[in-house]
């Protein structure tokens, strides 16, 4: 009986340490109510920060990532023209913010392998 369980030790253990680097090598994505995304104060001129509530997160398996958010100016707000910038993303200089005329807000942050 002592052979058995010690055998059966040892193999959960080995599988367990193979199945660990395989679980951490996968990708995986977050959507709506699993990821918040919100605009700060200062992307978008002229309006504080807001909160967008259509997000998907996708986390490589190389450590990078994707964020991507939509949703709409506050209070049914339009602009005038399009309006394109370069956003910070987690204190990082990785994201875009598109805002159509009609109110419309995408933005878009591309993390590089190793920053996840």
């Amino acid at each position: 009986m002592r052979r058995i369980v010690i055998a059966l030790t040892v193999a959960v253990m080995a599988w367990l340490a193979a199945a660990a680097p395989a679980g951490a090598a996968r990708s995986f994505v977050l959507k709506n109510g699993e990821v918040g995304c919100r605009v700060d104060r200062g992307d978008v001129p002229g309006f504080g920060a807001f909160m967008l509530p259509t997000a998907t997160q996708v986390f490589r398996a190389d450590g990078g990532g994707l964020l991507a958010c939509q949703g709409w100016l506050p209070g049914g707000a339009r602009l005038g023209h399009t309006y394109r910038a370069r956003i910070e993303c987690n204190g990082e200089p990785v994201g875009r913010i598109v805002v159509t005329p009609s109110g419309r807000v995408n933005a878009v942050c591309v993390f590089p392998p190793g920053t996840g």
